[in-house]
């Protein structure tokens, strides 16, 4: 994939819609290419990653089992919590369900971005609110008292 063809990608997001130079970027830090078949498993760390097609399940992994926290599917972007967070342990693991693919950008490419582009910045900052947010709300659901209210968040 050239990267004119991956800046078409990007600017179907809201993250990377309308930025400018962006295919300058893509050049300097091209992106690496990930293939999955169905049922394979894939954990993104230090990279964000563009779900360019197929299916999958994000699943948290933790003592013998996984659980479920969402579908994904085209033009959704992942790995926000693992962008520069060093070596720690992986946040969660991407479970194919039909053959799937992915574009990974270092966190060099989007260290480029934010120092170049102050929109991107602001977007990139509300996303990460709005996944606070998102996750609030599934603790919420988690620790709910009873099955009445459990169903109710639900």
């Amino acid at each position: 994939m050239n990267a004119q063809e991956v800046v078409k990608l990007l600017d179907t997001t809201p993250l990377f819609s309308g930025i400018e130079n962006l295919e300058k970027y893509v050049e300097a830090f091209p992106p690496t290419p990930v293939t999955l078949k169905a049922g394979e498993r894939y954990q993104i760390k230090n990279s964000l990653s563009l779900f360019v097609d197929g299916k999958a399940d994000l699943v948290k992994e933790s003592e013998n089992r996984s659980v479920y926290l969402k579908t994904v599917s085209n033009a959704t972007m992942l790995g926000l919590a693992t962008l520069f967070a060093g070596e720690q342990e992986y946040i969660s693991t991407l479970v194919a369900k039909k053959e799937t693919s992915l574009l990974l950008f270092s966190e060099s490419f989007v260290e480029e971005v934010i120092s170049n582009d102050s929109e991107f910045s602001i977007r990139l900052i509300k996303l990460l609110c709005q996944k606070v947010r998102y996750l609030n709300r599934r603790i919420d659901f988690y620790t709910c008292s009873g099955a009445e209210q459990k169903l109710h968040e639900f």
